[in-house]
């Protein structure tokens, strides 16, 4: 990242990135850590902050009735192309089935407006509307939201929302920036009666539509979500809002499948699916006596009779536990549902730790030779870590996390303060370039990481009925 012709500058933004790193490694939370968010993240996730991802998904037509009840919510009449847009069959039966709920709530700091028009919610998952006004012309905002109670304990959600790249005509228009977060609890985890969304807000200008579009940056001219992030500081909005429960409060069927596959010697268990207004939840256990660690399904689909899919949106994993999340069928009259698919991500137990000595800038140890070091960076408070993974099956779209934010030295001293800050795929490649960081600290050499996640497989097509 050093620019060899203006040293000063490119020291300058090396301290600013080290702040900004730093800052965000303070932040990060250690029991959202403990969770790891299955799915293709498209941008890199810092320490401390939320996943990202940008919803998408086969076009499906709103139904009338969803259209006319939507428009007739003040406030919410905008909306009903986001909703069209987000491609979720499950919220779009969840409004026509009258779980809508009209918030109206707003915060408002210099010159920017920003309000919760309404929200959709279950037991599972909650999706929220929004709107965000400003003052000035041809400004837009991004968004780093977060959720707490009312006496600021943070909710361990995952969020996810969209940019307005899709809408940017609109706002310049308007000067409203209308957008969705779809919020999801872990497993076993409920949403309080009332919530506040803390959400910082960081000031953009418009491209000039006049002006031809810039040429896509290169993985070092972003420097990671540190790095753009440290570009504003940003405005904070807090926006406290109640749930009614009483909408979705009996809304759930469970249905106890306890159905075993054998696949190449290691066994996966279906447990039970859960199905609620907004998310359908499949429930996986990898009995312990396996000899690999089982990460995820790579191809698993919910599929009903009509041989309509119904899209996963996201998951939560442990060691031995895993919940994938789709959309929801709650609603639709089917008589079957099934569960398919055709091959998991798994690695021998024995392979799991990766050993790494960053004097030598060398990998010692590692599951196979997909895995390669490229490049060992120090800087006055940080070591960046650049690896590559290749290999990838075609079929495979992960975006890889790879690594545990846990870092073990050789004298067994524990560090949990390592931060991934981006992963970058080129189209049609079968590599990924993944970076780290980690706290520039005399380890003694060479430093353990653990695996979480990792390009090899076992195969055997499956298809389980749930009802």
């Amino acid at each position: 990242m050093r620019n060899r012709d203006n040293p000063l500058s490119a020291l300058d933004l090396e301290e600013k990135v080290d702040e900004a790193i730093a800052r965000g490694i303070r932040r990060g939370q250690k029991a959202l850590r403990r969770r790891r968010l299955l799915g293709r993240l498209g941008t890199g996730v810092a320490a401390g902050l939320l996943a990202v991802i940008i919803i998408g998904g086969f076009s499906i037509r709103v139904s009338p009735v969803f259209a006319a009840m939507v428009r007739e919510i003040p406030g919410m009449e905008k909306f009903v192309d986001l909703i069209r847009r987000s491609h979720d069959k499950g919220v779009q039966l969840a409004v026509d089935h009258d779980l809508l709920q009209p918030v109206g709530a707003s915060d408002e700091k210099d010159g920017i407006k920003f309000t919760v028009q309404g929200i959709i919610a279950d037991h599972t998952r909650m999706v929220l509307f929004y709107d965000i006004e400003f003052s000035g012309e041809g400004e837009y905002a991004e968004l780093e939201p977060a959720f707490t109670d009312v006496h600021g304990q943070r909710l361990g959600v995952s969020i996810a929302y969209n940019y307005p790249e899709e809408s940017m005509e609109e706002v310049r228009k308007s000067r409203i920036q209308r957008g969705t977060m779809d919020v999801s609890l872990p497993a076993d985890a409920k949403f309080p009666d009332e919530v506040v969304l803390q959400v910082r807000l960081k000031r953009k200008m418009l491209p000039d539509p006049n002006q031809p579009p810039r040429a896509a940056r290169t993985w070092d001219e972003w420097g990671g979500p540190a790095q753009r992030g440290n570009e504003t500081v940003g405005t904070e909005f807090q926006i406290p809002f109640r749930i009614d429960h009483a909408k979705f409060e009996h809304l759930t069927r469970q249905f106890m499948i306890h159905e075993t596959l054998d696949i190449e010697g290691q066994k996966v268990i279906f447990d039970k699916v859960v199905l609620s207004p907004l998310s359908a939840a499949v429930h996986l256990t990898y009995p312990e006596s396996n000899t690999k660690q089982i990460f995820d399904p790579g191809d698993i689909r919910l599929v009903d009779d009509q041989g309509i899919e119904w899209r996963q949106t996201s998951g939560y994993s442990a060691k031995d536990h895993l919940v994938l999340y789709f959309e929801s069928p709650y609603f639709k009259k089917t008589e079957t549902l099934y569960i398919e698919g055709s091959w998991f991500r798994a690695l021998d137990k024995d392979k799991l730790d990766v050993l790494i000595d960053l004097d030598k800038q060398e990998i010692i140890q590692a599951p196979d030779e997909k895995l390669s070091l490229k490049g060992v960076i120090r800087t006055r408070e940080h070591i960046r870590l650049d690896f590559e993974l290749s290999g990838l099956d075609a079929e495979d779209r992960m975006m890889y996390s790879l690594f545990e934010h846990v870092v073990t030295d050789a004298a067994g001293i524990k560090y949990d303060e390592v931060s991934e800050t981006g992963v970058s795929h080129s189209e049609g490649s079968d590599k990924l370039q993944i970076r780290f960081y980690l706290m520039n600290k005399p380890y003694k050499q060479p430093i353990k990481m653990t695996i979480n996640h990792y390009p090899q497989y076992i195969r055997q097509p499956y298809k389980i009925q749930i009802r």
